[in-house]
């Protein structure tokens, strides 16, 4: 294949208590690819979620690896991709 994505996933917090800084900063720890843009979004009654943007490689069930360890972040109830775009 040898093309890149760019891949959007959402991450929703375990409630509006934690703190997404250090949630973002264990974010780019991870080894989950380029990571373009890491932005907050409000969600409603004080709750946001970070919506991260990375280019990856193009590799078939890498969307899900990514995701778990997403999901495997302290502070992060769950973690889903939302969009795929082709480079």
């Amino acid at each position: 294949m040898g093309s890149n994505v760019l891949a959007t996933f959402r991450v929703m917090p375990e409630s509006v208590d934690v703190d997404l800084a250090l949630v973002e900063s264990r974010i780019k720890e991870l080894d989950i690819g380029d990571i373009k843009e890491m932005k907050q979004e409000d969600i409603a009654f004080g709750l946001k979620q970070l919506i991260v943007l990375v280019l990856m490689a193009d590799e078939g069930g890498l969307l899900e690896k990514i995701e778990g360890m997403l999901c495997d972040v302290e502070g992060v109830q769950d973690a889903e991709n939302t969009g795929v775009t082709l480079i």
